[in-house]
């Protein structure tokens, strides 16, 4: 992604006329070279917006000079949205351009046009890939040639590619054409690597052939040249991942192999380009959006992008980003959370008059500038994102946003964007909010918000496509974390004949009093080891969970727990298991929750060898903090189990 939108770059030179009022729309292009030494083959290359009132095959574009005099051109590309990329000739003398578009019905180019030839930097064609062989010379180019799906041309200063500059497409066949000054006579030696296949021709003649990837020159070969300009031909095939490609060559007289730079194959010049002009309006409201910095998390990129209106005397600045967020003023600094393509709309508005535009803007990861690209952290990018209108934003924005604040600390912004996922009847892509809420129940969770955590949970509504894995994550956090097991059993009552609300239900009808229906549950539900084996692995489990509970890992017992009784459902009623679980709640600082837990499952299984030491647990947790009701469990201990060793 290049954007040379530069607002005001030429505002000391005034507007040239119209070169013909048909076409409505402009924009000025300054093209920063050396105009007074001009050799005639020297080419530019700039991106502009359109704001959406182009020709979608770009056939109403036209590049003048200043003065209006016609310029050698060729539309390399349109889109993705309305950017179209096209690239012109220079003329001697001359640095100030106009490219027109927006006629609905233009007319062909006049018998005069010149011709876009380029003799300096290097034509890239891009193809549709037809899955047909590419293993040597002649089958690359048959490829090619048998392609009818072109998606895009460009030009590229050099023959060295990390991606794709003219499509985000996983298989492609392109062919670069250019012409390389020979600088001496002599034998030249040229390398050539490729992901996943390519060919260099020099002068028509195959040269070296890249047969698969490799890390060194392997593929070479060598040509004897004359002093002087040499056609230069490469086709490239990538059959999926990345696009990469480079070429070394070796001169003669040199010892050193050395990629093939700029220079070698003339220079193609970009521009600073000014603001949209129509004919008409002395009113037109547009905008320069400018990269600022890329931020990876949950193995997605966010884009940081600055918007800078043109500047109007008097005039207010109103945004709508396309993802559902707005800001006022002339300059504002955006966050988009995936990359994409966004209808951004700008409204300008003075005492006497106002303006409306609306561009599709593709946001991506500025590939042609990645080593020189900033890195934002999650710090810097979400105090920006947390002042957005949550009502506004779709499903996947506010999932990143949870994913974001998560990281970045700010729980309270990240219980805000989960609310709204959490209300929604009807979620696009269930595994993603289920995986977002989740994280943010947990985070909240582990911070001690055990109130916050499940009140996001409560917006879940029963008609939710979420249902019923958020009423089983809403009670098991009722049972673990808030110690309410008649609450747990009521949220899951509803889906009691879904088999993955089974177990926790039946562990909540347990602690609530109704053993024998959650015992039916639970006996229910299939074991799938082995009679035999049974006693050995539901063994292992518990001596597992004991081991992460001596050494205070509580997420990992409490992961090994979840198995144990994933395994062994009816393990539950015995009362070993609750007692461990009971002790996780306990190093999660738990306390009274914990001692609640205990307490009922003592009372709903009084026979239990281990409810005397549930009474006793719940008794020496509340020591401290509710010494009388402390006391009143062990006094309950001594009346139920007067013979116990913990009720002396």
């Amino acid at each position: 992604m290049v954007w040379l939108l530069v607002m005001g770059g030429v505002a000391d030179v005034a507007r040239g006329v119209w070169f013909d009022e048909s076409w409505p729309y402009r924009r000025a292009v300054n093209v920063t070279w050396d105009a007074e030494h001009a050799t005639g083959r020297e080419v530019a290359q700039v991106t502009i917006l359109t704001a959406g009132h182009h020709l979608r095959d770009g056939s109403d574009v036209r590049v003048l000079t200043y003065d209006g005099r016609p310029v050698a051109f060729e539309v390399m590309r349109v889109g993705p949205g309305d950017q179209v990329e096209v690239a012109f000739g220079l003329h001697r003398q001359s640095k100030d351009y106009y490219v027109y578009w927006g006629r609905s019905q233009p007319p062909p180019l006049p018998a005069d046009q010149p011709k876009f030839a380029p003799t300096s930097g290097l034509l890239m064609e891009v193809r549709q890939w037809n899955t047909r062989r590419a293993n040597n010379f002649q089958q690359i180019m048959q490829s090619f040639d048998a392609s009818q799906s072109v998606l895009g041309k460009t030009m590229i200063d050099q023959p060295l590619l990390s991606y794709n500059p003219v499509a985000d497409q996983r298989q492609s066949i392109s062919k670069i054409t250019g012409t390389i000054l020979a600088p001496i006579d002599g034998s030249y030696y040229f390398a050539i690597n490729a992901d996943d296949r390519a060919g260099l021709w020099i002068d028509g003649q195959p040269v070296a052939f890249a047969s698969h990837i490799a890390g060194d020159a392997r593929f070479n070969g060598t040509i004897d040249l004359t002093r002087g300009q040499h056609d230069f031909t490469v086709y490239l095939a990538n059959f999926g991942g990345d696009c990469r490609l480079n070429v070394g060559w070796r001169t003669p007289g040199t010892a050193k192999m050395q990629t093939m730079e700029r220079g070698a194959f003339g220079y193609i010049f970009g521009g600073v380009i000014g603001p949209m002009e129509q004919t008409g309006k002395r009113l037109v409201a547009d905008f320069q959006p400018q990269y600022m910095g890329e931020c990876f998390f949950s193995n997605e990129y966010a884009h940081r992008i600055r918007f800078t209106a043109a500047e109007v005397r008097g005039g207010e600045y109103e945004w709508s980003f396309g993802d559902g967020q707005t800001a006022r003023g002339q300059q504002v600094d955006h966050v988009y959370l995936t990359g994409g393509v966004f209808p951004v709309k700008i409204t300008v508005k003075t005492k006497e008059a106002q303006d409306t535009q609306t561009t599709e803007l593709q946001v991506q990861r500025d590939f042609s500038n990645l080593r020189r690209m900033k890195e934002d952290g999650v710090i810097t990018i979400a105090p920006i994102v947390r002042g957005y209108d949550l009502s506004g934003a779709p499903p996947d924005q506010l999932i990143r946003m949870i994913e974001l604040q998560q990281q970045a600390g700010d729980r309270q912004a990240m219980l805000a964007a989960a609310m709204p996922l959490a209300r929604l009847v009807k979620q696009p892509t269930i595994a993603k909010a289920l995986a977002a809420l989740q994280l943010a129940v947990d985070d909240a969770l582990s911070a001690g918000m055990t109130d916050q955590a499940i009140a996001l949970l409560e917006q879940v509504p029963e008609n939710s496509n979420l249902q019923p894995r958020a009423a089983v994550i809403l009670g098991e956090s009722l049972l673990w974390w808030g110690g309410d097991a008649q609450k747990a059993a009521n949220v899951l009552q509803p889906y009691k004949k879904n088999a993955a609300v089974q177990r926790t239900l039946g562990q909540a009808l347990i602690l609530s009093g109704h053993k024998q229906e959650g015992l039916s549950l639970l006996q229910s539900l299939p074991v799938t080891v082995e009679q035999a084996k049974q006693a050995a692995v539901s063994g292992a489990l518990a001596r597992t969970v004991e081991f992460y509970i001596d050494q205070k890992e509580v997420d990992a017992g409490e992961t090994s727990w979840q198995q144990w009784m994933q395994q062994f459902p009816a393990d539950f009623v015995e009362g070993y298991s609750l007692l461990l679980r009971v002790r996780l709640m306990e190093l999660r600082g738990l306390l009274s929750q914990a001692a609640t837990i205990a307490q009922s499952f003592a009372t709903a299984v009084p026979d239990s060898p281990y409810a005397p030491r549930l009474l006793d647990t719940a008794s020496r947790l509340l020591k401290s903090t509710d010494p009388d009701r402390s006391a009143a469990l062990h006094q309950l201990l001594k009346q139920r189990y007067p013979e116990d060793p913990l009720s002396q």
